[in-house]
């Protein structure tokens, strides 16, 4: 098995009333690292790409990026970088980014110019994740602050596609491999009962249900509200029942007497096609933690008063 370790720079336009909605964001840059199963280097690869919607640069975008459109008109079409990307990858190997967003706009952008669908469930490494998990932290991090934290030497600039993802290799080879977690892309999600995924890792149970019409009925599912331990898979005795968080996010707390407290999170995402899906979490956590999503039910609960009474008035 070999890692892909890759980042990618993309621009937007500059009128958001042009924005294409089958592409936000449109690939003009890709960096990447191949390393071998010791995440030893072993090859590069990095290209600029020929924008052909958004031709002119974001501001922003021309502010974080070292670059000028005019090198980018020297850059190489879409498809003839990814055909010299995807035989550069080689055929056994796993992706490696930090966060999941490179995965989700390199498959827009294949979409857009009618590529292929990578192949699913896909799985990859999300180095900030298993960052997170490593460090314990409890917010999104950032590249610079990850190597920062590790007290990487900063020689290369940020925000450039190789360096960028020479930068991730170094803090993969940081992170203990017993925390390595790997994460599943959901770009091209479940469309059926047969098409559902389920794993089991390290941190708790992963579910990504099939598609439904909507919330509604996501949410009414049986088996999505029902809350199984994530070590055993016996059924829960429930301490709190589902509660929306937010809009799309909803906690639950169930007791399992053998392994104590597990906490339940759905997140419900919408589909491509106007559909939604659930991807449902369940994780062991200590009493303190239970006693935090006590809180936050409650927290919500008397929110709700508040802004009950003040419609009445």
């Amino acid at each position: 098995m070999q890692y892909i370790v890759m980042d990618l720079e993309w621009n937007q336009s500059t009128d958001p009333k042009q924005t294409k909605d089958n592409l936000p964001f449109e690939i003009i840059e890709i960096g990447a690292v191949k390393c071998n199963d010791k995440l030893e280097q072993i090859g590069t690869f990095h290209r600029y790409i020929k924008p052909v919607c958004y031709k002119e640069l974001a501001p922003a975008i021309e502010k974080m990026l070292s670059y000028t459109e005019r090198s980018l008109q020297r850059g190489d079409s879409f498809l003839e970088v990814m055909k010299d990307f995807f035989a550069w990858c080689g055929t056994d190997y796993m992706f490696c980014t930090y966060g999941d967003s490179d995965l989700i706009q390199l498959q827009r952008n294949m979409d857009y110019h009618k590529m292929p669908k990578l192949e699913k469930p896909l799985a990859f490494y999300d180095i900030q994740r298993m960052y997170r998990f490593w460090k314990n932290e409890r917010i999104v991090v950032s590249l610079e602050h990850a190597v920062d934290a590790c007290k990487i030497p900063i020689t290369r600039p940020f925000h450039k596609a190789l360096n960028d993802a020479l930068y991730t290799v170094e803090v993969f080879r940081h992170i203990d491999r017993e925390k390595w977690i790997t994460s599943i892309d959901v770009y091209n999600n479940p469309k059926n009962v047969k098409e559902e995924i389920f794993r089991k890792n390290k941190k708790g149970t992963l579910y990504i249900t099939k598609e439904f019409m909507n919330k509604i009925e996501a949410l009414e599912n049986r088996k999505v509200r029902t809350l199984r331990c994530a070590y055993c898979g016996a059924i829960l005795k429930e301490k709190i029942d589902w509660f929306a968080s937010s809009l799309t996010v909803y906690y639950a707390l169930g007791y399992c007497k053998e392994h104590g407290y597990m906490r339940g999170k759905i997140k419900v995402k919408n589909a491509l096609n106007g559909s939604v899906f659930v991807i449902k979490t369940v994780k062991p956590i200590d009493r303190e933690s239970a006693r935090t999503i006590e809180l936050r039910k409650e927290e919500i609960r008397k929110k709700r008063q508040k802004d009950k009474k003040k419609k009445n008035v």
